[in-house]
């Protein structure tokens, strides 16, 4: 079973594990996904090292680690330039998602026990509009995790403002935060389903709205099973934001495990295309 939710411990994440970490810097992103691809190789994972600068550069800064250095030179870690892992900074999503399909078999295929990656993708979300493909690729990503031996860490740098929202946006598509807390998770789970965490008011219904539009759900399942065990609160705005998402795409929400209140709102508004599951 995947993890979700909010975690500092690293050894909680499994080889199908997807987590998104605000960073404040690069010493504080590369010691934190140093752990992180260490406790994967020990398990039999191959670790590969995302970064924003040149492979030269970021290899000679991870070797400042002893355990990184050796593991660079056991061929159990390796460094990637994010220009190189993701087309030049403009990743089409499901090719992207095929990227890492294909590395993840290579891994298998010669001895490994799945593929494990930490990436700083900040250069990726700069403008809004690299922000949303490849928000649409984080979704993508997770739903193909579910099925995968990979797993990852995706660091955003929040040290600013504009920074902050941008990854907000971001976080709520992984099934697990760290150093970042958004309102609500949308995430994939075993067989289809998708989970929704958190709470959903007036003030997180829009990010609910953008994270619905951005992954999609219903594009290739006209009913969308919904997981909602993990909700805490949700007012009448976010059961808003989930009928105006399936009317626009002539889908079906499926609602299994809701909190009482949550099941008591959809029967008193009577909404046509939000249906609870019978246990």
């Amino acid at each position: 079973m995947r993890s979700t939710g909010l975690t500092t411990d690293l050894r909680q994440l499994g080889e199908s594990d997807h987590c998104c970490w605000a960073f404040k810097d690069e010493d504080e992103f590369s010691s934190r996904a140093i752990s992180f691809l260490r406790i994967g190789i020990e398990r039999g994972l191959q670790g590969v090292y995302v970064s924003d600068n040149p492979t030269e550069i970021a290899e000679a800064h991870l070797r400042r680690d002893e355990a990184a250095s050796r593991l660079l030179d056991q061929g159990a870690l390796s460094v990637w330039s994010v220009t190189d892992t993701y087309a030049n900074g403009t990743p089409e999503p499901d090719d992207q998602v095929d990227f890492y399909a294909r590395a993840t078999a290579k891994s298998l295929s010669v001895g490994y026990s799945g593929l494990r990656i930490a990436a700083d993708a900040t250069a990726l979300i700069t403008t809004p509009e690299r922000a949303a493909a490849f928000a649409r690729y984080e979704h993508l990503v997770d739903r193909f995790m579910t099925t995968s031996p990979f797993s990852a860490m995706c660091g955003y740098r929040s040290d600013s403002e504009a920074n902050e929202e941008a990854v907000t946006q971001i976080a709520a598509l992984h099934p697990v935060a760290i150093g970042a807390a958004p309102p609500l998770r949308l995430y994939a789970m075993e067989e289809g389903a998708f989970g929704l965490e958190g709470e959903i008011d007036f003030w997180s219904a829009g990010l609910l709205e953008s994270t619905l539009r951005r992954a999609d759900p219903a594009e290739q399942q006209k009913q969308v099973v919904l997981d909602l065990s993990g909700i805490e609160f949700m007012d009448h705005h976010g059961v808003k934001a989930l009928v105006d998402y399936a009317d626009s795409r002539g889908a079906q929400f499926l609602m299994t495990k809701p909190p009482s209140h949550v099941s008591r709102l959809i029967d008193i508004l009577g909404v046509r295309n939000l249906t609870v599951a019978v246990s």
